[in-house]
């Protein structure tokens, strides 16, 4: 799906959201990948446009998760 600004979601999905494995593809380059649950990424990797990752693990809302 491609949304207003450009984004692309590529994945599962359920009842109309983002449910099971998918990525979000933002026009900055930034890619979500992960498993998606009620159309959030609840775990998996934020990717920047240069291929290096900021974070991995579990998400809460739009921000992931510290471990402990």
């Amino acid at each position: 799906m491609t949304y207003p600004d450009g984004a692309l979601f590529e994945g599962w999905w359920k009842n109309g959201k983002k449910e099971g494995m998918g990525k979000l593809s933002f026009t900055s380059r930034q890619v979500e990948y992960g498993l998606w649950k009620d159309d959030k990424l609840a775990t998996g990797l934020l990717i920047f446009k240069d291929g290096s990752y900021v974070y991995k693990g579990d998400w809460k809302q739009k921000f992931g998760v510290a471990p402990g």
